[in-house]
């Protein structure tokens, strides 16, 4: 693990020089894992891994529909953020740029904002707000996790990324979810009424 920073010395002495690379950003990495651009996790599986685990969390059956669409829509709505920075910037859509493409409510101020806004749905119901609250959550979690984060922004921008950014590794981790989680949510349908 290797830690570039572009910023000054501590106690607010000169900045050091640095060449153009290491003056981009702030990074954290696994330097051998890092040969080729990473991909962050699709929406799909997002949709389906967080999800299932809220509604699980939740206790909600395959007859409760309206639970069911919400931890859907939950666990994929985040990734709306990204259609604006694609929009305003096409190249953030090549592999590996998609971290450019999310708003600071994809790092640690957004598990702020959602805690937030469960603690709200709670005071009317409590199941909706496990349910919608851990989807988001969770979709946070798994971003942080996989991809390219920047935790501290807007204050830091120090890039983080806990797992190797290896794009093999990733398409594998992605279709590993979908599998396993997809199968999850057969039997969870199918499960007697």
């Amino acid at each position: 693990m290797r830690v570039k920073n572009s910023g000054g010395a501590a106690g607010g002495g000169a900045a050091p020089e640095h060449s153009e690379a290491e003056g981009r950003a702030n990074t954290l990495k696994f330097d051998i894992f890092c040969k080729r651009p990473a991909h962050e996790m699709t929406t799909v599986a997002h949709a389906l891994s967080a999800s299932y685990l809220a509604l699980a969390a939740g206790g909600v059956s395959s007859t409760q529909t309206p639970f069911i669409v919400a931890a859907l829509i939950s666990a994929s709505i985040p990734d709306l953020d990204h259609l604006y920075f694609i929009l305003k910037d096409r190249s953030i859509a090549k592999r590996g740029r998609m971290h450019k493409a999310r708003s600071m409510l994809h790092e640690l101020i957004g598990f702020f904002v959602v805690g937030i806004l469960t603690l709200i749905i709670g005071l009317f119901n409590q199941q909706a707000a496990i349910v919608i609250g851990l989807a988001l959550m969770i979709h946070l979690a798994e971003d942080m996790l996989v991809g390219i984060s920047l935790p501290f922004a807007p204050v830091d921008k120090t890039e983080v990324a806990l797992l190797p950014q290896n794009f093999m590794f990733k398409v594998l981790l992605d279709a590993i979810t979908v599998i396993i989680f997809g199968g999850l949510w057969i039997i969870y349908l199918n499960a007697p009424k």
